[in-house]
């Protein structure tokens, strides 16, 4: 009886409480911001192998077939003669099968021919500031913007801040990666330094090309003044430490597969690169970024540069400028981290791309995928969530997800096709931008 008494005056009580409450004691909810891409899907264009549109820029207008242009349509190392006018012709088929942006390789002027391949791809830039004549003209270029926002179509421009086409040599013919504890940077009296502890500020040692490096940076007549903008011929404005092994140190210092890495601690860098990638905002009215090799270039850089390009951006008219980075990791958390800490708005999710093809490989495996899901609180921030990362099944790098599901099922086509709309399923239906 004391019980049922007890219970009693507890409902009553709470009943009283509740209904004192005012509208203003309630807790109040703010809905989540997604992110910029939470409502889009992206068609993925590599413009030198999507459409040839002009066939007169196939040699860039130079001439002098593989070794000068780089052009040679039989070899899958070389350009093919895809190009902008190609791509606006082919907008309306894009926007017909439902995307709403297009991300394009970097169109920017490469290194056409280095030692057994070309710069197609559009990763090898010298320069930042036009379009490569083998892709178009900056005319064209705005024309297929302008084509694509009449279509409704945002362009995503894919940029490299992490390095340049490999123009710059070893002076002592050496390029095996040399660690700071061995040889330690010099300032340009011969006092040596750590690079890291500038990172982020506004002053940097003094530097002396024929001193300051482990590999004492040349560059030959002919490339001497080839990048633009100009400070990009400033040899000191690179790492010159020697080819990263992908370990420790080397992933921010060491030149990526041999290409000339830039020494993003230093300000003028900073600075150069923010007015670079503003700009072209405002000259080609693009409409976000992707940002290779993100993971390769140190934390205060991102800090620094993010903010002001999506501050120009916003002065552009532009209230949405999607920025994704490439980090070639599966670990959500270690993603999730160039958010919350390095300032990125999104990032490409290899961690679903790892889960999801491991699903429809083995047709099992799902509890990894929910696993993926039960961490997608790792992305949320008062401006970003799970729902704003791009996802994928294979790329650009790594293959195609009917090269994954080919070889999974001992080649048998009807296999493969089954799995492929499997694996579309999973893409579609999950959260993020496919």
């Amino acid at each position: 009886m004391k019980t049922k008494f007890v219970a009693i005056i507890t409902v009553v009580a709470l009943s009283f409480l509740a209904s004192s409450s005012t509208a203003a004691d309630m807790p109040t909810f703010k809905a989540i911001n997604r992110g910029a891409l939470a409502d889009d899907s992206i068609y993925f264009v590599m413009t030198d192998r999507f459409a040839n549109g002009n066939p007169a820029n196939d040699e860039a207008f130079v001439g002098g077939g593989l070794l000068k242009s780089g052009y040679e349509p039989t070899d899958p190392l070389y350009w093919h003669g895809g190009d902008i006018a190609g791509l606006t012709e082919k907008l309306p088929y894009i926007k017909s099968l439902g995307f709403t942006s297009i991300w394009i390789t970097p169109p920017v002027v490469q290194n056409w021919v280095q030692p057994g391949s070309g710069g197609y791809h559009g990763y090898w830039g010298i320069d930042f500031t036009t379009i490569d004549p083998h892709l178009g003209t900056e005319a064209e270029f705005r024309a297929m913007v302008a084509k694509a926002h009449a279509l409704g179509l945002k362009v995503i421009v894919d940029i490299v801040i992490n390095h340049t086409g490999d123009v710059i040599k070893s002076s002592i013919g050496m390029y095996s990666y040399a660690e700071t504890t061995d040889m330690p940077y010099l300032d340009s009296k011969g006092k040596p330094f750590d690079p890291a502890k500038y990172a982020g500020k506004s002053t940097f040692p003094k530097l002396d090309a024929k001193k300051s490096f482990p590999r004492p940076p040349f560059v030959s007549k002919y490339y001497k003044n080839i990048k633009k903008p100009a400070w990009l011929n400033d040899v000191t404005n690179y790492h010159n430490r020697g080819e990263s092994t992908f370990s420790g140190e080397s992933n921010l210092y060491g030149d990526f597969v041999g290409l000339d890495d830039l020494f993003t601690e230093k300000p003028e860098v900073v600075k150069g690169m923010i007015d670079l990638w503003s700009s072209w905002i405002t000259k080609f009215d693009i409409d976000g970024y992707r940002i290779d090799t993100a993971k390769h270039v140190n934390p205060e850089f991102w800090v620094a540069f993010l903010p002001k390009v999506l501050a120009a951006a916003k002065a552009a008219g532009k209230s949405e400028f999607p920025i994704y980075g490439e980090v070639y990791d599966t670990d959500p958390y270690y993603l999730a981290s160039f958010i919350t800490d390095q300032k990125f708005p999104s990032i490409l999710d290899f961690g679903f791309q790892n889960r999801a093809i491991a699903y429809v490989r083995a047709s099992g495996q799902a509890y990894r995928l929910v696993d993926l899901f039960n961490t997608d609180d790792v992305y949320t921030t008062a401006t970003t969530s799970a729902y704003g990362q791009p996802t994928f099944l294979g790329n650009h790098d790594m293959g195609r997800v009917g090269y994954f599901l080919y070889s999974a099922t001992f080649r048998d086509e009807d296999l493969t096709l089954a799995r492929a709309k499997l694996a579309n399923d999973v893409l579609f239906f999950s959260r993020g931008a496919p």
